[in-house]
This record gives C-alpha cells, structure tokens and sequence, in this order.
C-alpha cells in the first residue's frame, strides 16, 4: 500500500506568463508554491505585509526573490503590493504555478 497524502493540490495549477503577476486574496497564513519546467518550490510565511521565504528546492530552473516588485533575470518574486500578495515572473516562458496554503485570517 502507497499511502496518499491527505491535502493536496495535484492538478490546481495557473499559468504565468513572463512579466505576468498573479495576486492572492488577502490574509495571514502559510504558503507553499511549485513552479513547472524546474520544480522549484519555495514555503512561505505571509503576513503583515511582509513575505518570509523558508525554503526553497528545486534544480536552479528559476529562484525566489521576496519582499520586490522587480525580480531578478531568471526569478520569480512574492511581494506584498500595498493592496495583494502578488507574484511576478521575470522568466522567459510561461510556466505553471501550483498553490496550496492555509489562510489564518483575513487579516494581513
């Protein structure tokens, strides 16, 4: 027996395309996104209007920067925008993003 994992999001995926932005409502909580082409995944905390990245893995195909709204060549960045939590592609394709988080509140 293969034992399932009990929450997942296999299969919720967006697409983002190069200089496109994705925001999230807004709230207080934890955060876990995968980037395809690479599976580059970074945890973060969010809250406050402040972005911590915990960690991240993957095999180098893009890297997180936080906490800006202008990511590095090659980066992904997770930011607050005075209004979201937004993410930014600055790679050259698109790629897809998958999500999982839990919200704490509604609050930032």
């Amino acid at each position: 027996m293969t034992p399932d994992f009990p929450i997942e999001s296999t299969g919720a995926t967006t697409p983002l395309a190069n200089g496109g932005t994705l925001s999230f409502v807004n709230g207080t909580g934890l955060l876990v996104m995968k980037i395809s082409g690479g599976n580059t995944t970074g945890v973060f905390i969010i809250g406050g209007g402040t972005v911590i990245l915990i960690s991240q893995v993957g095999n180098g195909f893009a890297t997180w920067d936080v906490n800006t709204s202008t990511p590095a060549t090659g980066h992904i960045s997770f930011y607050y925008d005075g209004a979201h939590y937004t993410v930014k592609s600055n790679l050259t394709a698109t790629v897809a993003l998958t999500t999982w988080g839990v919200r704490l509140n509604a609050a930032n």
